[in-house]
């Protein structure tokens, strides 16, 4: 009984690491993908004429900035959620390294026991 938990564990334990490694590296994937700053320093409001503290956009820059922003914000959003999953999947490999390390000594005492 304590040998197919701990084989259980154990391929639990493999299959979450890869679930991690997985997401880790999806994780990278997403920080490789920042927002190009140079495309929104290229930008530039022009001021309207009777309003010094308003400026107007072109249309075409107007919708650059609008889809840099929304991909930026649609970024950092999956990045955090990732991250969640990430950290997650790092604590449940530490749970179940705890498990098996207590099904190891376990295991121990009883062979102990039966010796």
């Amino acid at each position: 009984m304590i040998s197919s938990a701990f084989s259980l564990a154990a391929t639990s334990l493999r299959q979450k690491e890869a679930e991690a490694a997985a997401l880790d590296k999806q994780l990278e994937k997403t920080k490789q993908k920042k927002v190009k700053i140079e495309n929104i320093d290229k930008i530039e409001g022009k001021p309207i004429i009777l309003s010094p503290s308003r400026v107007y956009l072109e249309k075409s820059e107007y919708e650059t900035l609008s889809t840099v922003a929304k991909k930026y914000y649609a970024q950092e959003k999956k990045e955090s959620k990732i991250q969640k999953m990430l950290d997650a999947a790092n604590k449940m490999i530490s749970d179940l390294k705890n498990q098996i390390k207590s099904l190891t000594a376990e295991m121990g005492s009883l062979r102990e026991e039966l010796l």
